[in-house]
């Protein structure tokens, strides 16, 4: 493309560069590879026909607006998600029609070009991971992290300039970029990107899928009773899950000095079965109190699975069956008298 501009001999250092970048992804070809078959990337889905298009599409929405449409009553998801269709829908277009004079303009041809070539070399290897390795990526909008500022610099360069263009006869030429923002959009786009900062730190936008603020407040309706929550786990998946448990009943108790009901939080692993866990609950060292409410969290079992007695040291643990639960992953209470 530039080779008429290129000095003599410049073909050599050039085909070292490319070669150089080639090289430097060949290490990381056995982690990707690696990754594909591991137990941690087991929930990612396989594609299904064009669905990785329209759920990049809902991703970028996402990057401009986030109203909260999760676990909402219809009458409301309704007009937000009508209302957010339509709000990205104009930012698009005012976006799209700024971007090509900011493509046209000599003075930020290079840098748009250079961020427009990263975008699309980076979706290039989302959709190859997509279709050629079947794990659909694009259904966790988090992962558009790798590319974010990348399209947020574009953004702010669209709404934050003004191109003004002369009209020629046989042409279209931009010239004298200035920063004379639209007022009225940018004010309208600062609305919106506060409302939507405010309702995800609200914890009401980009939920998490297991629910641990809920599921604490479940295991915790009992604050009298001293309480001991049993993770079993397949792989640090898991771990994680039980973890963000633990973190959230923590947050429902944030000063310690203040705590009247002692928590404890332990790790199982589930492996070749759930008896494993049913006898490393038996091998617990003495319990604290004498009463005391059990909760295991056990990843995949079904309920009737879940014993009618656990024994954890020398104390009976019934099972409530009344205190079933599954949000995501099941948990169930036992009784400790």
């Amino acid at each position: 493309w530039r080779r008429k501009v290129l000095p003599r001999g410049s073909w050599v250092a050039l085909s070292v560069v490319i070669a150089g970048v080639i090289v430097s992804y060949l290490p990381w070809l056995p982690v990707v590879l690696g990754d594909v078959g591991r137990p941690e990337t087991g929930w990612l889905p396989k594609p299904e026909n064009i669905a990785p298009i329209y759920q990049t599409l809902v991703s970028w929405m996402l990057m401009a607006i986030a109203f909260p449409v999760e676990e909402q009553p219809l009458w409301i998801v309704i007009p937000v998600a009508v209302s957010m269709l339509g709000l990205s829908s104009w930012i698009g277009w005012q976006a799209w029609r700024e971007l090509k004079l900011l493509w046209r303009h000599s003075s930020t041809h290079l840098v748009t070009f250079t961020l427009s070539c990263f975008i699309l070399g980076v979706l290039l290897q989302f959709f190859a991971i997509v279709y050629l390795l079947g794990k659909d990526i694009s259904v966790a909008p988090r992962y558009n992290f790798v590319y974010y500022p990348a399209i947020i610099a574009l953004l702010g360069a669209c709404f934050a300039s003004k191109v003004k263009v002369e009209r020629s006869s046989d042409s279209l030429k931009a010239s004298n970029l200035q920063l004379s923002p639209p007022v009225t959009s940018l004010t309208l786009i600062l609305v919106l990107a506060l409302l939507s900062c405010v309702f995800v730190v609200s914890n009401l936008v980009f939920l998490k899928p297991f629910h641990p603020q809920q599921v604490a407040r479940d295991i915790t309706q009992e604050p009298t009773v001293p309480l001991m929550v049993v993770m079993g786990y397949h792989n640090f998946q898991d771990v994680a899950l039980g973890l963000s448990y633990g973190l959230a009943i923590e947050n429902l108790n944030p000063d310690s000095s203040k705590k009247t009901t002692p928590a404890s939080l332990a790790f199982f692993k589930a492996q070749p079965s759930y008896d494993s866990v049913w006898q490393a609950i038996a091998k617990l060292p003495v319990l604290p109190e004498t009463r005391l409410n059990l909760w295991v969290v056990a990843p995949g079992l079904r309920r009737r699975d879940f014993p009618p007695q656990l024994m954890a040291n020398q104390t009976t643990c019934t099972l409530d069956a009344a205190e079933y639960h599954r949000r995501g992953v099941p948990y169930q209470l036992y009784r400790c008298d």
